[in-house]
């Protein structure tokens, strides 16, 4: 039985006619793929400016374009009219540059490392002051952590999670990751800021999302507002 089974496969696939006919319809037996015709490589773009260079250029070509957020860190141009394959050209796209390492949200960093994330991935707001305060404070025993302000630096070497000045840690804080075009002023939104303890008696800090990805629909929103205040005439879909 299993061979009859091999032997009308086979029979199929040598078939020069790949449509079958089943219940009154046609099937292929074989996977078809579409041949269209070569379109250029799109060019691409780091910046919100370049998008705006390149659309204009389009337009004094008369090129019927939109141009399309497709989220806060991707911008596509792309042509109003589709073609006979019934797809859009893309002329260009232009994508978020990471300028250095992202921040590892949800992971416990020991006290100098989160400052330095910190410095680098954040733009500047009141509660990144806070909490980069509250760092350079944070001591354990055994571990000698600096408490370094730009002018003076002090040591410590006390037990357990503490604070070299009496404070409390903020749960909830208000900060601006670098998370989409350095054109637009970054999305606030809200993190849990927590101290851990370790077994090592390093202390921990950690960062986690607590907005629920509200940020991503506000960053295609500035993106798109930037775009139609500096491309006059250019369609925006957002």
């Amino acid at each position: 039985m299993i061979r009859e089974a091999v032997d009308k496969i086979q029979e199929l696939v040598e078939d020069k006619n790949p449509i079958v006919e089943s219940g009154g319809r046609d099937y292929s037996i074989r996977q078809l793929h579409p041949v269209v015709p070569p379109t250029p490589k799109p060019i691409g773009l780091s910046t919100l400016a370049g998008v705006r260079d390149l659309a204009k250029k389009l337009l004094d070509q008369q090129e019927l374009i939109l141009v399309v957020v497709e989220s806060g860190g991707e911008v596509a141009i792309v042509s109003q009219l589709l073609d006979d394959w019934q797809q859009r050209a893309e002329y260009g796209r232009a994508t978020v540059e990471n300028q250095g390492a992202p921040f590892p949200f949800g992971q416990k960093l020991d006290p100098e490392s989160f400052i330095i994330a910190v410095h680098s991935q954040f733009a500047d707001t009141a509660d990144k002051g806070i909490i980069l305060k509250l760092a350079g404070a944070i001591t354990a025993e055994r571990v000698v952590t600096a408490q370094d302000d730009g002018i003076s630096q002090q040591v410590g070497v006390r037990q357990g999670i503490t604070m070299q000045e009496k404070a409390s840690l903020p749960s909830l804080v208000s900060l601006k990751p670098f998370r989409t075009f350095r054109e637009v002023d970054q999305p606030e939104s809200k993190f849990l800021f927590r101290a851990h303890q370790e077994g090592d008696g390093i202390p921990r800090l950690s960062l986690r999302e607590a907005d629920g990805g509200a940020w991503k629909i506000e960053a295609i929103q500035r993106v798109a507002k930037w775009l139609r205040d500096n491309c006059p005439g250019v369609e925006v879909v957002a």
